[in-house]
């Protein structure tokens, strides 16, 4: 399974459906329209959820219960083939639209170019509708992580060089009362670009991408960031850190024909996850990030794959980023998608455990209690370790990607559904209002 690409230009056809469906008695019906959101609420209460036709029956008496709230808030374009960037808060979203970056730009190659055809749009969400507030300048590349402050940008400059920036949520201005709007008010506020320039991060000359924040559990960054570097004429990566606390660097040089990936930080900050890549051959990486004496010292591996290059090591992230691939709390779980098994899994490097989710899944999220909300072709389902083997109760529908959020406006919105079409992404917000997994 090419997840990129099924997550991004032939989504619609590998795993998305815009027809509407019915699974046990639930029944979700949401018109969204770019032009106009219009929202349409649905609960379903004591549902019992049955499994596929043609499956095994589970055990005498057993039933799934949920109780779940789903509304759609708007729709937003994106560039077919890059998941927007959320903040953990779920009231800001930025998008990439136009024409995706190239395979080299998006691997940092060579061969990267600057895209030109293609910008980011930054979004306002509440509960029930979302409003375009901006436009970023032409030629950058949206970044892997977003706090609760703002979001990272890549940007390939003219020497070959790379550098790496956070660009602040804007600050929104009231719109006027409904009484006193003039009839071009609305789509002037929606569409006047408000300048926003990033604060460049990693400048040096070198190019660097891959970026990360560490993220706390409010949401808010502790100064962390980890990258990857190399020289422009150079080839493979080096892993790099930088320290938030005491604002100390450090790299990890590359191997000869190795290099290192896609870093990202656990929850608490003190794992660090990378990808090494060489000869074909991908290893999960878990340490200390607190310098290159303690990572190296506290290196724990685990061979992900014997088949891969650049392109299909990234694609083990893609659906996750970085905030949705880490576990919660104190928890040092890395969730992605094993080409192999072609389905998500769990690593957790501290008890060596290597979980597979549900089979065809590729998009996942852990949340506090150990559950797990899992995206596959037919809707999502909530699964948890501890569960007896079954069939988990599938608690939405259509084929959507899941991010955990801690919104603090009306009602229990504590998920965001991202739902891809062609061109174009469903914001849903989401909450599991009961949930019962004694039904497996």
């Amino acid at each position: 399974m090419d997840v990129v690409a099924a997550l991004g230009r032939g989504l619609h056809r590998a795993f998305l459906s815009h027809t509407m469906r019915r699974t046990g008695s639930i029944f979700f019906l949401t018109a969204l329209t770019l032009a106009g959101c219009v929202t349409r609420e649905t609960r379903t209460g004591g549902t019992i959820i049955p499994p596929p036709p043609g499956s095994t029956p589970p055990a005498f008496g057993s039933a799934s219960q949920t109780s779940v709230s789903s509304i759609g808030v708007c729709t937003v374009p994106y560039d077919g083939f890059t998941l927007p960037l959320l903040s953990p808060d779920g009231r800001w979203l930025a998008t990439q639209i136009g024409v995706p970056p190239t395979w080299p730009t998006l691997l940092a190659m060579k061969r990267q170019t600057v895209p030109m055809a293609s910008s980011i749009e930054i979004w306002s969400l509440d509960s029930r509708t979302g409003r375009r507030v901006t436009t970023l300048a032409k030629g950058l590349i949206l970044g892997r992580s977003a706090d609760n402050d703002g979001f990272l940008v890549e940007e390939v400059l003219d020497d070959g060089s790379r550098r790496i920036g956070r660009v602040e949520w804007p600050t929104l201005e009231p719109e006027p009362a409904a009484e006193t709007r003039t009839p071009d008010a609305r789509s002037s506020l929606a569409d006047a670009p408000k300048p926003l320039e990033p604060e460049w991060l990693i400048d040096d000359g070198r190019v660097n991408a891959f970026a990360a924040l560490s993220v706390d559990a409010n949401g808010l960054s502790t100064g962390s960031i980890a990258w990857c570097s190399r020289d422009i004429e150079g080839d493979g990566f080096a892993l790099s850190v930088k320290h938030g606390a005491t604002s100390a660097r450090w790299d990890i040089p590359p191997m000869p024909e190795q290099g290192w990936l896609l870093p990202l930080f656990s929850r608490d900050g003190r794992t660090l996850f990378a990808m090494s890549l060489r000869d074909g051959v991908v290893d999960l990486v878990a340490g200390d990030p607190s310098d290159r004496v303690a990572f190296e010292q506290s290196e724990i591996r685990r061979r992900l794959s014997v088949r891969m290059d650049a392109q299909r090591t990234y694609q083990t992230l893609a659906p996750q980023g970085t905030d949705a691939a880490v576990g919660p709390g104190d928890s040092t779980t890395l969730v992605l998608f094993d080409p192999d098994l072609r389905r998500m899994t769990i690593w957790n490097p501290t008890d060596s455990t290597y979980r597979p989710l549900t089979e065809g899944s590729f998009a996942a999220t852990i949340v506090a209690d150990g559950s797990v909300m899992v995206g596959d072709g037919d809707g999502i389902v909530l699964d948890h370790p501890a569960a007896a083997p079954g069939f988990p109760p599938r608690v939405y529908p259509r084929s959507a990607i899941p991010r955990h959020v801690q919104y603090t406006g009306d009602g229990p919105h504590d998920w965001v559904l991202l739902v891809p079409d062609r061109r174009s992404i469903s914001i849903v917000r989401f909450a599991l209002l009961e949930a019962s997994l004694t039904g497996r």
